[in-house]
């Protein structure tokens, strides 16, 4: 048995009005360890100096330029105009890490392998790693068929994807009638014919910036009706009489869980719990998962809000669980713990606030809706402050402070 040579691999390039970060995109792409690599970039009609600084690089990178027909377009193009074996897609406002080609190649030594991702870490526009270090993407589940994991999320980061050429020579290019979704349309294309595997570490940064197409995605709503478009397009393919109906319905929610995400971003509180009672029909225990019904909506009522708008918040949030009650929705213990803990982060609000003016109403809000606050320390000196005043609760401190930790023998 003769060692496995590897092939050529083609970068993929969309570019459009990047400038701030398309050089160090293309950069990381030519710093790659492995051997035998092309960097292919479609400038999409940049109007922002995108095209003069990507013709800097002369002959060490394959340039086109067009004329603005968006990301799936530019792909094909530079897929068209590619040699490579393999095709690697990047982004023009992402960077690889230096082995990503080195380490996922050999694993397309299998033939019966289509596709090998791995994860990605999300950079904020200063370029520092968010999350808290830790990276996005997954395994697909062994539970679950390779395409039925793919119908209920997407677990593959863009930027980490390799395939095969004849992938793609044998399923067509990438479906120029979706804007932000048509990656994991052809990871679905892939994955009912051949393998899909996962090197689960991380391959490169993903930047999340004000002219990300994924926040124009949100803003405009197309996230969720390209979610729904892709489902369609699932159902009508070789490979649906594969899924099982429980999967269907699971997809189904997760797509109308993304509504609500897109709905809460608007302040939208009836079309985002009319989402979510959506989801809660189609799948009971979709909304069980992490992050769970009270948490998404907690999220939703202080997403893009001013810091310190908890009586705004307080409002989104009840309008949500108000509209799911009308929808036979009804999620009294989740409607209090929510209340509770945006209260009780109002009343910490005016606890450290000048004169302590407001303490009291939202902190008894709080107790009365989840009563286990009272085992916090901190919550416990929030509620002598608001009844005894700063004062005495400075006096008592100290006599507080060792009777619940009373010095060693």
């Amino acid at each position: 048995m003769t060692d496995y040579v590897p092939g050529r691999v083609s970068v993929i390039v969309p570019a459009y009005n990047h400038a701030a970060y398309v050089r160090e995109c293309i950069d990381s792409a030519l710093n790659q360890t492995y051997p035998d690599v092309e960097v292919v970039v479609v400038d999409d009609g940049s109007t922002d100096g995108t095209y003069e600084i990507l013709r800097t690089y002369g002959d060490r990178i394959t340039l086109i330029r067009q004329e603005n027909r968006g990301t799936q377009a530019a792909r094909n193009t530079a897929i068209r105009a590619s040699t490579g074996e393999f095709i690697a897609l990047l982004d023009s406002d992402d960077v690889w890490l230096p082995h990503k080609l080195e380490r996922q190649i050999p694993l397309l030594a299998d033939q019966r392998v289509g596709l090998v991702y791995g994860y990605a870490y999300r950079v904020d526009a200063s370029g520092q790693i968010s999350d808290g270090g830790r990276p996005f993407g997954e395994v697909m589940p062994a539970t679950l068929s390779q395409v039925e994991a793919l119908l209920i999320r997407n677990p593959v980061p863009t930027l980490s994807a390799v395939f095969r050429r004849t992938c793609i020579s044998s399923l067509g290019g990438f479906d120029e009638a979706f804007v932000g979704i048509a990656d994991r349309d052809m990871w679905l294309r892939i994955a009912s014919r051949w393998r899909v595997l996962c090197l689960p570490e991380p391959e490169g940064y993903y930047s999340v910036h004000p002219l990300n197409t994924t926040k124009m995605l949100y803003q405009t709503k197309l996230a969720y009706e390209e979610r729904r478009a892709v489902l369609a397009k699932a159902r009508t393919s070789t490979f649906a009489e594969q899924v099982s109906m429980e999967v269907w319905k699971q997809a189904e929610a997760e797509a109308e869980l993304l509504g609500a995400d897109v709905e809460a971003l608007a302040d939208n509180a009836e079309a985002t719990a009319q989402h979510l009672s959506a989801a809660y029909s189609l799948s009971p225990d979709v909304l069980a998962a992490f992050p769970g019904l009270q948490q998404r909506v907690l999220g939703y009522a202080l997403a893009g809000r001013q810091c310190g708008d908890w009586t705004g918040a307080s409002r989104f949030a009840a309008q949500v669980f108000d509209a799911m009650d009308g929808r036979g929705f009804h999620l009294r213990a989740e409607r209090r713990e929510v209340l509770a803990e945006l209260s009780l982060g109002e009343a910490f609000q005016h606890y450290h606030a000048p004169g302590q003016e407001g303490v009291r109403g939202p902190l008894f809000v709080a107790l009365v809706g989840k009563p286990s606050y009272l085992t916090n320390r901190g919550v416990l000196s929030l509620l002598g402050t608001a009844v005894l005043g700063r004062t005495v609760m400075n006096a008592l401190r100290p006599v507080v402070r060792r009777l619940l930790c009373p010095p060693s023998p």
